[in-house]
């Protein structure tokens, strides 16, 4: 409930409440007008006194003046304190309005810098995240990359066998390292192919121990006329036409229409390398072929 009168402000204006300030200067402005109107009084009074010019020493001629200058002072000193107690009050509750507009910007730059550093920081996040990505792109090609390496070799079956049908043939003898569980398999997926295909193939068997002992610091491979790793395909020797085959392989300007150089191009194309070889110390008899199945390269 408002105390009356409402201009009064009990504990001062700066403690106040704003809305006892918008009361105290609403009931400031109306005090004014009532003061207003005293003076509107005051001077009316004044005009009828001097139209019915009342007797000297009479009532009215003696109190008439006296209250109209009375009601004219009472008004004016009221307009002029509500007024000023008015613009005080309503001073106050400007200023306090400035200041929240003050904090109210203040608290909106922080915000817009907390948004700004918000962005910087999700930049710098995005930039990590495209480093993060890269390094585990690179990861996975490297994992990609090893698991090929430690992936047992195959054949491209189908195509192996079509590529060797209806060609040039010689019987093929098939050795494996001991011990390689890799070529073993890889020894048993030849043979099959090469029998599906209609060629001759001997069951893959170890390289003999005492062809081994030739040379025992070298590879057991080598001493069967193969390359360290990977399969090499040995013959006693390379006959002219051998040879020109290979020249067209290497450069592909014709398929090879020998036995020895259909082989190697149906290894080569399945499995993505191949090593030959010719003579030697151990060679394969005339009219044999021989697949040396190494350690994976």
């Amino acid at each position: 409930m408002t105390k009356w009168p409402a201009w009064r402000l009990a504990n001062g204006i700066g403690a106040a409440a704003d809305n006892e300030l918008e009361i105290a200067a609403t009931s400031c402005e109306r005090w004014t007008w009532a003061c207003a109107i005293l003076v509107v009084i005051g001077v009316a009074l004044e005009f009828m006194l001097a139209i019915k010019h009342p007797d000297y020493g009479s009532p009215g001629e003696i109190w008439g003046t006296a209250l109209a200058d009375f009601l004219i002072g009472i008004g004016v000193a009221g307009e002029i304190a509500f007024a000023r107690m008015g613009f005080s009050r309503q001073g106050e509750l400007t200023r306090r309005s400035n200041r929240k507009l003050e904090d109210a910007h203040e608290q909106s730059v922080r915000a817009l810098k907390g948004a700004e550093n918000a962005s910087a920081a999700a930049a710098l996040a995005n930039i990590e995240l495209g480093k993060s990505n890269e390094r585990a792109a690179a990861l996975e090609v490297q994992a990609a990359e090893l698991r090929k390496q430690l992936a047992p070799r195959h054949l491209n079956y189908k195509e192996f066998v079509e590529q060797l049908k209806d060609q040039p043939q010689l019987p093929v003898e098939i050795m494996f390292v001991k011990d390689d569980a890799d070529a073993f398999r890889l020894s048993l997926e030849i043979r099959s192919a090469l029998r599906d295909a209609g060629w001759e193939a001997s069951e893959p068997f170890p390289i003999p121990t005492l062809v081994q002992k030739i040379d025992s610091q070298l590879p057991s491979t080598m001493s069967v006329g193969g390359q360290p790793s990977g399969v090499t395909v040995v013959t006693h020797a390379v006959t002219f036409e051998e040879a020109m085959a290979d020249h067209r392989e290497i450069t592909g300007v014709s398929i090879p229409t020998t036995a020895r150089g259909v082989l190697r191009a149906a290894l080569l194309k399945s499995l993505g390398a191949i090593n030959s070889a010719s003579g030697g110390q151990n060679p394969p008899p005339v009219g044999l072929i021989r697949l040396v199945v190494g350690p994976k390269a």
